[in-house]
C-alpha cells in the first residue's frame, strides 16, 4: 500500500526536505495506529534508515498528546 497524504491531506513523504515536518511525523504515527487497529495480526513498518526510525519514534513520544502504541489491541 502506498499512502501519499495523511488524514489532514498534508502530503507525506520520507524525503529529506520534509521528513522532520511535524505534520508528516504526526501523520505517519496516525497511519500506523489506524493500520494496527484494522489489521488483525499486526503490521510491519519499514523506515528508510534506523536513524530516521529512531528520530520519528522519539518525536512521537515528545508530542503533546502521545500516540497509543502499547496495549492498544489488547486493552479493552
Amino acid at each position: 500500500m502506498v499512502i501519499t497524504r495523511g488524514s489532514d491531506q498534508v502530503p507525506i513523504s520520507s524525503r529529506f526536505e520534509v521528513r522532520n515536518d511535524p505534520a508528516v511525523v504526526r501523520n505517519f504515527g496516525s497511519i500506523l495506529i489506524d493500520m494496527a487497529k484494522t489489521v488483525p495480526d499486526g503490521v510491519v513498518a519499514f523506515f528508510p534508515s534506523y536513524l530516521y526510525m529512531e528520530s520519528i519514534v522519539s518525536a512521537w513520544y515528545d508530542m503533546v498528546s502521545p500516540l497509543p502504541f502499547k496495549g492498544d489491541k489488547t486493552d479493552g
